[in-house]
């Protein structure tokens, strides 16, 4: 029977039909059912060391460029990290965020110590 092919890449949410190649490839050749060309060639990843959260502010800013308004393009983003590729892949933390909310829960914890 037929594979069924994703609707979209796993990897970053482009769907499948407006790959120009129709899709990525596998090591033998033949075309991903679960991944576009941009992120998927010959069987292994274009970009295997970029993280969800690279790969959302890398979508978000594609978009931008094809202009989309911000708030859509970072709503598309915003799933990324639930496609299969990165699913089971450690999520990094931005290193922005992780002062912030120490300090705010450092700020509580000083409140009520005093």
């Amino acid at each position: 029977m037929f594979m069924t092919k994703s609707l979209m890449c796993q990897s970053c949410g482009m769907p499948i039909k407006k790959d120009p190649q129709g899709g990525g490839t596998e090591a033998d050749g033949s075309l991903s059912v679960k991944y576009c060309s941009y992120c998927y060639q010959h069987g292994v990843f274009t970009t295997p060391n970029m993280t969800a959260l690279e790969m959302q502010k890398f979508v978000a800013a594609k978009l931008k460029e094809m202009h989309y308004p911000a708030f859509i393009a970072r709503f598309f983003a915003k799933g990324i990290p639930e496609l299969e590729r990165w699913k089971s892949a450690p999520v990094v933390p931005q290193t922005e965020q992780s002062p912030r909310d120490e300090s705010v829960s450092g700020t509580g914890d000083m409140e009520s110590g005093s």
